[in-house]
């Protein structure tokens, strides 16, 4: 593996469109595989706003969790934010 490879994003399987109450968001957790602790959580919008967690989680399971809580306690609709596409942090 080249040093350009070592910096390419390991995204997880779990990532992809979740629709629910009319509303669809993309998911995308991923890591940097040989440097990263951790995986990072974000949650886009089709307005191309996003919902990116400061923190990072120890497995994309972890951080797939979190996702179905928020949508369980706050609904999709927590991920909308304003309309201007901007960024979230949680």
């Amino acid at each position: 593996m080249s040093g350009s490879d070592d910096r390419r994003l390991e995204t997880s399987p779990l990532n992809g469109e979740y629709t629910k109450d009319g509303v669809t968001v993309r998911l995308e957790i991923y890591r940097l595989p040989r440097w990263s602790k951790g995986w990072a959580l974000e949650v886009i919008n089709r307005e191309g706003g996003a919902t990116i967690w400061d923190g990072t989680f120890a497995s994309d399971r972890d951080a797939y969790r979190e996702f179905r809580t928020i949508l369980a306690t706050e609904g999709i609709r927590a991920f909308l934010g304003d309309s201007t596409g901007g960024i979230a942090q949680r």
